[in-house]
């Protein structure tokens, strides 16, 4: 009798010798994991792929996408009987052997029968890296250094530059106290990934191990590095797109907001919204995509939300405090400006921020005070002393704005427009001496800047 919530269909297994002879049906089951607990969008997934299988049971297409949702989201014994099924119908399909061979490693089960599984993957596709780094991990699980180094090596024989394997080189080297193979090999691996603090962390150790000098990397460089929990492999991301749990969409969300796609990225935040509605950063992100497309009324309920749940985040209540500034609700803007500030260890940086925003909105006397926090705090740059001095100019303050724009030419040596800006300053300052200088920088900078010439000659015309 077939487990509850599971059901059993009919489905033939394609061969060569079947072509003649009508095939004899065979009953399968079909799993179904338990679902309690799980979010929406995901049994939804689960629903829609295991009845393409119930309705098409000798589809082996149906039964792997069905075990790529499982697996997707963790299922792994659906997930290896849904691959299993699959390599039933169509025995040489090498993304269901792959995979098979991956959920079997991960979880531990089946024995040796993961090695053997890659090793038929590899027959089917030879030239594919990661399948014979991911065979060499498996057989290290297995203690087995001499054939895991060879999966490595043939790993860069395919592709000589496929970082994972070098390191994987250098780590099997070193446990065999091969020094300078194992220090070339992990040498190469930080230097074709050098953000990959895994690779770096290994070569630190053999430096160690060795007894030589470890080297010191700038904070600039440690914090660029990035601590990856799976290698390049654009099979295996197949599984990853494909989940939908919450962690998954955020992930996704947060990689398209980072590279500009923020409209692209709100159908997923969508969802999760949905899951978990009562999560701050959900609302956050929300509100700054709906903010970068222009829909400043769905931002605002959004970051609302996320200063409700999360008073203490100073990401939230500087997004919101710049949306309501720009619609208008000036007081209110300001306030949440104020607590931005309060709960952040970078204050100089809002206040730059929200200077720049006021300064768009034309709340120049609150522009100047927010860039003045921030010079209180560390010298601004170039852009921020020159709308500083751009406020201070509309407001009147000529010497003032002339001082402001003189800091933007000490930061950046080359801003032609902070020159030009600085002389407009000392002119209406009455100091056509100075101004006469900043022009003639401008033109020393910019030799056919349209302005600066025109500015000169009618100085040197009102000289008496």
């Amino acid at each position: 009798m077939p487990a509850s919530g599971t059901q059993v269909v009919s489905a033939t297994a394609s061969t060569p010798d079947a072509r003649d002879a009508e095939p004899a049906a065979k009953e399968v089951i079909v799993p179904d994991p338990k679902r309690e607990g799980m979010q929406p969008q995901i049994l939804e997934l689960l629903t829609e792929r295991r009845e393409a299988v119930v309705e098409d049971p000798a589809n082996a297409g149906a039964w792997m996408h069905y075990g790529i949702a499982c697996d997707a989201h963790k299922l792994f014994d659906c997930a290896e009987a849904c691959y299993r099924q699959s390599l039933a119908l169509e025995p040489n399909e090498f993304t269901a052997t792959y995979f098979l061979a991956f959920v079997l490693d991960a979880t531990g089960h089946g024995g040796d029968e993961c090695v053997e599984l890659f090793r038929a993957a590899a027959k089917i596709e030879p030239k594919y890296p990661p399948l014979y780094y991911r065979l060499g991990k498996a057989l290290e699980r297995r203690d087995n250094l001499p054939e895991a180094l060879d999966a490595y090596l043939e790993a860069l024989n395919v592709s000589y530059e496929f970082a994972p394997a070098h390191r994987a080189v250098g780590q099997v080297r070193l446990a065999l106290g091969e020094k300078e193979e194992a220090l070339k090999h992990l040498t190469y691996a930080v230097k074709l990934a050098p953000r990959d603090r895994a690779s770096m962390s290994a070569l630190e150790s053999a430096r160690t191990r060795f007894g030589m000098k470890r080297r010191v990397y700038s904070t600039k460089i440690e914090e660029e590095t990035e601590l990856a929990f799976d290698i390049p492999d654009p099979v295996r991301e197949i599984v990853r797109e494909t989940a939908v749990d919450s962690p998954s969409l955020l992930r996704r969300a947060k990689a398209k907001i980072h590279a500009g796609e923020h409209a692209e990225a709100i159908p997923d935040l969508k969802i999760v919204e949905r899951a978990i509605p009562d999560d701050s950063y959900v609302h956050l992100y929300l509100g700054t995509c709906y903010h970068r497309t222009g829909d400043l009324g769905l931002a605002a309920a959004h970051l609302k939300n996320s200063v409700r749940l999360k008073e203490d985040s100073a990401g939230a209540q500087l997004e919101y405090a710049t949306i309501l500034i720009e619609i208008g609700r000036l007081e209110e803007g300001l306030h949440h400006y104020d607590l931005a500030v309060s709960h952040t260890i970078q204050p100089r940086d809002i206040h730059i921020w929200i200077g720049a925003t006021l300064f768009r909105q034309g709340h120049l006397r609150y522009a100047v005070e927010a860039y003045e926090s921030a010079f209180k705090i560390a010298s601004l740059d170039s852009k921020s002393f020159s709308r500083w001095g751009t406020a201070l100019f509309r407001q009147g303050d000529y010497e003032g704005a002339a001082d402001k724009y003189k800091k933007a030419t000490y930061v950046n040596p080359g801003d032609v427009d902070a020159f030009y800006n600085r002389g407009i300053c000392l002119e209406k300052a009455g100091k056509l001496d100075e101004a006469i200088t900043q022009y003639e920088k401008v033109i020393s900078l910019e030799p056919d800047h349209p302005r600066a010439g025109i500015r000169l000659d009618s100085l040197a015309f009102s000289k008496p």
